[in-house]
């Protein structure tokens, strides 16, 4: 049976679905992103982080942890390709000693407060995290504007997007991968804009670009709280690493409709990108 691994969505974590799945095969694997310990450390209380790890602290040696987008943004697009090159061996190990320690806390106090100590830090994280949520209600509200009104009506229709709401569509990702790109390693530059379609600097504008198309469709952007708009951020991360490997477990229906869009979108372009003619890239083209 070949090897299938999914990301997984804290959303997902407690379905009984997902155990089903990993007891299938030892060839089925979860692989989590740099928010998943977060999201689930950001329990109410130790018996709300213990069930987020029930299953998973289960199958330890089916779990594997995904490098963070920033790391991952400083890649060639050649690398991206390899599995073993999105994973992070010594996050990977550490998971398995975390899910250790939370099977064990609640009979040792010494781990429980070590364990209390991770849900206050990741708490504090997500808080550090509200700022991004406010700089993207300017951001957004920009992104609008490059658009038609009649267009932003439609915008959650993908089948009735026309032409010229597409390419300022596809313009204002190659520009947000531009800005990302700017504080990438060089070596992560590509030499033509179909490598680009490879680069995590495209898939992830790609993800949260169409994030934001459907959260821009419920009304103005600054009239949203900034905690949805960190929701999506972080949505946006959970959608870029899937796309890298083979799917979204999840029960978000906002981020499997952001994911299953934008693997439709990225393998219709990179299926046209052989009949087109090679095109240097350059930034700010």
């Amino acid at each position: 049976m070949a090897v299938c691994r999914k990301v997984l969505d804290i959303s997902y974590a407690k379905d009984p679905r997902l155990a089903n799945w990993l007891k299938q095969s030892k060839q089925h694997f979860v692989v989590l992103t740099e928010y998943f310990a977060v999201e689930a450390l950001n329990a109410r209380d130790t018996h709300g982080v213990a069930e987020n790890f029930d299953i998973l602290r289960n199958h330890p040696d089916q779990v594997l942890v995904a490098k963070p987008i920033n790391p991952l943004c400083q890649l060639e697009p050649k690398h991206l390709h390899k599995p073993k090159n999105l994973i992070d061996a010594s996050s990977t190990k550490d998971f398995t000693r975390l899910s250790r320690q939370i099977g064990r806390m609640h009979v040792d106090l010494r781990i429980q407060l070590a364990i209390q100590e991770r849900m206050y830090e990741a708490s504090l994280y997500l808080e550090n995290l509200s700022p991004a949520g406010d700089a993207m209600k300017d951001v957004l509200s920009g992104w609008l504007k490059t658009f038609r009104e009649s267009d932003v009506k439609m915008l959650r229709k993908e089948n009735e997007w026309t032409s010229e709401f597409k390419h300022t569509f596809l313009k204002n990702i190659i520009e947000l991968s531009d800005t990302m790109l700017e504080l990438a390693h060089p070596t992560a530059c590509p030499e033509t804009l179909q490598d680009l379609l490879l680069s995590m600097n495209f898939a992830f504008p790609l993800c949260f670009s169409i994030r934001a198309v459907h959260r821009s469709a419920k009304g103005n952007p600054k009239d949203i709280g900034s905690r949805s708009h960190r929701s999506d951020l972080i949505d946006s991360t959970y959608c870029t690493i899937a796309l890298y490997f083979d799917g979204l477990l999840t029960h978000d229906v906002g981020a499997q409709r952001t994911y299953n869009q934008a693997r439709r979108i990225l393998s219709q372009l990179l299926k046209d990108a052989p009949h087109i003619p090679s095109t240097k890239y350059e930034k700010d083209w």
